[in-house]
């Protein structure tokens, strides 16, 4: 079985606390230039409204706290029920297709030095590093099948559970920055989000973040979170893009 990288185990986190820096000119965060992209009004007109909990943000405070923006953003995706998701950490990128409703179903591949594939359906993972797809068993005695089995309720935290809302809860304060930013998705839909940048450094599972910065639609439907995370002897900066809600996604068993 290949090593788990920094990058791999930290899923959960990558996925959501963001790290900040400009995007790359040719990356899904640049600006749109040349041929025209989608309009994000058209899209957005077609789906459920995500709103929920994020009403209790006062915009003219220009301020929220981590309880109210972490249940905001958990809640808006569980209204829009399925989604793709990417994440770029510089040396591995990661893309998930998510479903959370009726069921959790999650469907990632990550590419780079270890580049490998998971699946979890009708809870349980299966994990293909390039060798074929295993089965995985949290209580399995073989030590492979426990670590996709574990893997796979990793991504359900991850993508279902309370790591959604804890890593943004563990930012006290965030402050809603006076310009939107205009940034185009990876599916070339052109949007222009209000942007709430973290107030200060915190701490989220023994690393310290700094420059956290989580981007919404104005219907509350979040697009895009970056950050610098410190810790374990490294640092990794990384960029998060959510997308194409409301996707018809099938994901199933691969074995």
């Amino acid at each position: 079985m290949k090593r788990l990288t920094a990058a791999s185990a930290l899923t959960g986190f990558l996925l959501l606390t963001g790290c900040s820096g400009t995007p790359a000119p040719d990356s899904p965060g640049a600006a749109a230039s040349g041929a025209p992209s989608p309009s994000a009004s058209a899209a957005a007109a077609a789906r459920p409204d995500p709103a929920g909990s994020c009403t209790s943000i006062d915009l003219d405070a220009e301020t929220a706290t981590g309880a109210q923006l972490g249940a905001c953003f958990s809640d808006a995706l569980h209204v829009l029920g399925t989604f793709r998701a990417k994440v770029d950490t510089g040396d591995e990128l990661q893309q998930a297709e998510v479903r959370l409703r009726p069921d959790v179903a999650i469907h990632g591949k990550t590419t780079g030095a270890d580049p490998d594939e998971v699946v979890f359906v009708d809870d349980t993972a299966y994990k293909n590093d390039g060798g074929g797809w295993i089965k995985g068993d949290p209580g399995s005695d073989d030590p492979e099948k426990m670590v996709i089995g574990n893997a796979g309720r990793l991504l359900v935290a991850v993508f279902a559970g309370d790591v959604l809302r804890q890593s943004v809860e563990a930012c006290p304060v965030w402050n809603l920055l006076p310009a939107k930013e205009k940034m185009t998705l990876p599916d070339d839909m052109v949007v222009e989000a209000r942007v709430f940048e973290c107030a200060a450094p915190y701490v989220m599972i023994g690393s310290t973040i700094t420059d956290s910065r989580l981007l919404f639609e104005q219907d509350w439907t979040p697009v895009s979170a970056t950050y610098t995370a410190t810790g374990f002897g490294q640092t990794v900066r990384a960029e998060q893009w959510w997308y194409d809600f409301g996707a018809d996604l099938e994901i199933t068993a691969p074995i």
